[in-house]
């Protein structure tokens, strides 16, 4: 789906968007693409999609480009949904880059990958990044094909969760435990103070 934020604050880490149907649909700063976090404000397309739970919440957040808001030579990688049939989700993405033919990309997964490896459907897009990282390094900017399609599977997936792992060992690392103040005080009364 497409629509335009209406409400952002990043101090409560949440915003409004408004529909292309006029529904208004909240989301939280979890549900917005890495690469477009900085970049949200009230007044920018977006695409998302809505998640099933909780009711009316956008997930997938992704900042639309802009005309004259692509910096000159610089490509950009858009997510601009999915398709499911069959057991299989197609997620699309654009590479664009100013002055140049748009590369567009189809990354295909089971999505029984994601119930195997208990992944959400939604974090699907997060995981053909890395995928497509590589897909980026091989094609050639000139004269590739319209439409470029790779599968993810175990690889990718393990991968996926191996930096999500980290990230929270690294998180746990930086938490420095402090004594309730309860268990505080209760030193401090034993001590000569």
């Amino acid at each position: 789906m497409t629509g335009v934020v209406i409400t952002w604050s990043a101090d409560r880490h949440s915003g409004t968007i408004m529909g292309e149907d006029g529904v208004p649909v909240r989301f939280e700063s979890d549900a917005i693409l890495a690469q477009d976090a900085m970049r949200l404000q009230a007044g920018k397309p977006v695409t998302f999609e809505l998640a099933n739970q909780p009711r009316n919440c956008a997930v997938n957040v992704c900042l639309r480009p802009m005309s004259g808001e692509i910096r000159s030579g610089q490509p950009v990688l858009r997510y601009m949904g999915f398709e499911q049939s069959a057991g299989v989700r197609e997620y699309h993405f654009q590479r664009i880059v100013p002055g140049e033919l748009a590369i567009n990309f189809k990354v295909f997964s089971e999505v029984a990958l994601f119930t195997r490896n208990r992944v959400a459907l939604q974090e699907g897009p997060a995981l053909c990044l890395l995928r497509l990282k590589a897909e980026l390094d091989r094609v050639p900017v000139a004269g590739a094909a319209a439409v470029i399609e790779c599968r993810l599977g175990e690889p990718e997936m393990r991968q996926y969760l191996d930096a999500k792992q980290e990230a929270v060992k690294q998180r746990s690392q930086r938490h420095v435990h402090r004594p309730a103040p309860a268990a505080a005080a209760a030193k401090m009364a034993g001590s000569s103070w």
